[in-house]
């Protein structure tokens, strides 16, 4: 997983869903997902830093054909 953060906001990839979540932090006692975004390839690294988030994708390993 990728993790930054940026003000109240953190961004995480998770690479098994394909996924960004991102995540309001303003109230550490009730943390909200924002958004999420998912992906048709791997996402594995965020960064954040200003008011977007950059992601890095791996494409996933292309299945011979039979």
């Amino acid at each position: 997983k990728g993790l930054a953060a940026f003000g109240d906001y953190v961004y995480v990839t998770d690479s098994l869903t394909h996924s960004l979540y991102v995540v309001d932090v303003s109230n550490p006692t009730t943390m909200v997902i924002a958004g999420f975004i998912s992906s048709s390839t791997q996402l594995y690294k965020v960064r954040a830093p200003a008011s977007h988030a950059r992601v890095v994708t791996r494409p996933l390993p292309l299945m011979p054909c039979t």
